[in-house]
């Protein structure tokens, strides 16, 4: 039994499908239920149950035991909720997985790395240049290949920041590998470990949609962000290969928001 919390969210949403490749059916999907944007994110995927955050403890209470692994991807990153889950990990010595958008500014990961207690295994994943399907309902948050896709039209500069974009499809392959390995409890901050510029991304993005535009650059504003941990899971045994950025923008773009489809 493996637990997604943020579920029906842009990472939770795409996890969950990852996982039913992989025939782990038996999955329980815990948000906070309603959304109809966000639900539509669930679609075709294999759930065993759904559990409400305020239902949570009561649900654990009586089916701890038989949770193998957690996930917890909370796009709101509540950290009273956070706090809550970290608990149920320690007191029942669930291993966990834990994302973050926020980078390294999410207080989440100086909690856990100073916390006293932990599960016998977590990983804390950093990625804030992130991708991929299943992100419409984020809106401005949305990466800025959905940006573009949405208001291209309307963009004609961008600032020169170099940045270290990951597919969400690798991620979630960097996730089950992670399941499986179990080693090595800490904060990783993810990308693809080569970087680009939002200029080369906005080509691309144009590209697979078969547009032609020039964008300028804007050399005054802009700070560069750059991930560099994914040598370390690499070099725990992690070897399959990850999208270059234009391969993951062609499958984006062509193959979901195009179809308007959900992974």
């Amino acid at each position: 039994m493996i637990i997604v919390s943020g579920a029906t969210g842009f990472i939770g949403s795409c996890l969950i499908q990852r996982l039913n490749s992989e025939n782990f059916n038996y999955i329980i999907a815990v948000d906070e239920f309603g959304d109809e944007e966000k639900e539509k994110n669930l679609t075709g995927k294999t759930i065993q149950e759904r559990v409400s955050k305020e239902d949570l403890n009561a649900w654990l209470e009586k089916n701890h035991r038989w949770v193998e692994f957690w996930f917890h991807c909370d796009e709101d990153e509540d950290q009273s909720f956070f706090e809550t889950v970290w608990k149920a990990g320690v007191d029942y010595q669930i291993p966990l997985i834990y994302t973050s958008q926020s980078g390294k500014t999410d207080k989440r990961n100086a909690w856990a790395e100073g916390h006293t207690y932990e599960p016998f295994y977590w990983a804390g994943l950093n990625v804030e240049s992130l991708y991929g399907p299943n992100e419409e309902h984020r809106f401005e948050k949305a990466s800025f290949v959905y940006q573009l896709f949405k208001h291209g039209d309307h963009i004609s500069e961008v600032p020169s920041v170099q940045s270290d974009f990951l597919y969400v499809k690798d991620l979630t392959e960097i996730m089950a590998f992670l399941m499986r390995y179990r080693k090595q409890s800490g904060v990783y901050n993810l990308g693809s470990a080569t970087s680009h510029s939002l200029q080369e991304l906005a080509e691309a993005t144009f590209e697979a949609m078969n547009k032609q535009k020039e964008i300028a650059v804007n050399e005054i504003s802009g700070d560069s962000n750059s991930s560099n941990d994914l040598a370390k899971i690499q070099s725990f045994g992690f070897d399959k290969p990850l999208h270059t950025l234009k391969e993951g923008i062609e499958d984006y773009v062509k193959n979901y928001l195009l179809p308007n489809k959900k992974l």
